[in-house]
């Protein structure tokens, strides 16, 4: 961490850091704590910068029509990504007029960097389209605009949350379709009150759950869906015997119990000890997880959108006093809401929650279903079903516009592509980690010599931004860091030779 540069000292760089995040960055306010992703920390040090973090409109305190306010679609008008990366441009414009350095009356320029990993990442991307004479550079991790463009099969997410599974634990896939066929399947076993024993659920349930055994089904598996999803991507670095990770550990436990016969056993010890909120989650390394998880697209704070990674939070999934998985825990706030929200792979709880479950009923669309190939039960997606959770959610004014964002932004393949070999679009890095559900949403091959990509075959959801190094990183993921500050060197200083 670097200080800013004195007022009329030679110009520094600034890397502008999009992130949504809520109660989990109050601690990370403190330069003393330092950011999220210290590895940006590092780069600004090198290159003799700074790093700034705003906080997404409306979740934690940056809100527009001050507090309080409703999670309904009126209060939420707000609340898109246009007025998001507004903001980013607002804020660095003011910062280069802060520190004397605007590249006007004599002053030097201070080159910008926008930064993002996953939905914060897409915003990074959009910041450099939509605003190139106020950042220089866009460094996008993770961020799965193809999604967001609807050029992604529905099933392609959760087939490849699979496979990676099955690849970084052989017959996981087979125990984990066994677990849930025995468990949840339409028809097994088992009425309310059995399902609430057997997995020691917190009673009473959600008020929409109550008497329909069916729905608790249904829920229960949206959450074991969303689980797997923060656990593939969290999956780096890659897991050893003595070093496994939160995906391996549960596809170990998930076997042992099968192996013995014990389908709810299985399907109980991924809820307390894996599903985020749990007493004893384990995400990363095989060890607990701090109650802010890796969204979002929430989320990791994803949303993370997307990611659970990013994502604050869902609360304490589990009862401490009673040693029971609270489904009401798992609910974003506001009316009529349901753990099958507006992304499914999780929009998280409370009203960051009801946020992006709003940003996914009108601009952020992603489809996600789980296929028969899955190892998941079968459930279709569906733009109608959408619409009538958003309706009931929002009100009838909240329409999700699934191609809005390439009209506005262009961001089809084939218009990205003109963009970047017309030379409107330029000084972009886009990076995805194989391992990542969502890099099948991704960007992964150059579009001209100032807009690349670099995939990681190790890597996860933006690994490259989560880890600082050492011995556990991968030989890509370095090697990607590694290019990554050379071309941001290079662009930074011809953006200074440009403006001097």
């Amino acid at each position: 961490w670097r200080p800013c540069p004195r007022p009329h000292a030679h110009a520094g760089r600034a890397f502008e850091w999009h992130e949504l995040c809520a109660d989990t960055c109050a601690p990370l306010r403190s330069p003393e704590v330092g950011l999220y992703y210290p590895s940006i920390s590092a780069l600004a040090r090198r290159f003799g910068g700074i790093v700034v973090q705003p906080e997404h409109r409306f979740y934690g305190e940056s809100l527009p029509l001050g507090a309080p306010y409703s999670a309904s679609g009126a209060d939420l008008a707000l609340l898109t990504p246009q007025q998001a990366v507004a903001d980013g441009a607002a804020l660095a414009t003011h910062m280069r007029r802060m520190h004397n350095c605007t590249g006007t009356a004599g002053e030097p320029r201070c080159p910008v960097v926008s930064v993002g990993g996953s939905y914060p990442g897409v915003l990074s991307f959009a910041a450099r389209l939509r605003y190139p004479a106020v950042f220089d550079a866009s460094y996008a991790a993770s961020a799965p605009l193809r999604f967001f463009s609807q050029e992604v099969d529905q099933y392609a997410f959760y087939d490849h949350v699979t496979r990676v599974a099955d690849a970084a634990s052989p017959g996981c896939a087979d125990y984990v379709k066994r677990t849930l066929e025995a468990t949840l399947a339409e028809g097994a076993a088992g009425d309310e009150e059995d399902i609430v024993a057997k997995l020691g659920l917190c009673e009473p349930l959600p008020a929409y759950m109550r008497g329909s055994a069916d729905t608790l089904r249904r829920e229960l598996h949206m959450v074991v869906m969303y689980t797997f999803a923060s656990l593939d991507m969290g999956n780096y670095p890659p897991p050893t015997v003595t070093k496994p990770t939160g995906l391996t550990s549960a596809c170990a436990s998930i076997g042992e119990r099968m192996r013995a016969g014990d389908a709810w056993g299985a399907l109980r010890e991924l809820l307390g000890g894996y599903a985020i909120g749990g007493a004893n989650a384990r995400t990363k390394r095989g060890s607990a997880a701090e109650a802010s998880p890796s969204p979002g697209p929430a989320t990791p704070r994803r949303a993370t959108l997307l990611s659970r990674l990013e994502r604050p939070a869902r609360g304490v999934g589990v009862s401490d006093a009673a040693r029971c998985f609270n489904l009401s825990a798992q609910l974003p706030a506001g009316r009529d809401p349901t753990i099958s929200s507006g992304d499914w792979t999780g929009v998280g709880s409370g009203q960051d929650g009801a946020n992006w479950d709003f940003q996914t009923c009108t601009l952020m669309v992603d489809p996600a279903g789980t296929s028969p190939a899955s190892m998941f039960l079968p459930r279709a997606w569906s733009l109608d079903w959408l619409k009538s959770h958003c309706t009931s959610r929002f009100g009838a004014g909240t329409v999700p516009q699934p191609t809005a964002l390439v009209d506005a932004w262009g961001l089809g393949s084939a218009q990205l592509k003109q963009l970047a070999r017309s030379g409107v679009l330029t000084n972009v890095i886009f990076t995805n980690g194989a391992i990542d559900g969502w890099s099948v949403g991704g960007v992964s091959t150059n579009l001209s010599d100032t807009v690349v990509s670099f995939v990681m075959p190790t890597g996860a959801h933006h690994s490259d931004l989560s880890h600082t190094g050492g011995e556990n990183d991968t030989a890509d993921v370095l090697a990607t860091r590694a290019s990554v500050a050379f071309l941001l060197r290079t662009w930074l200083g011809l953006a200074e030779a440009t403006h001097a």
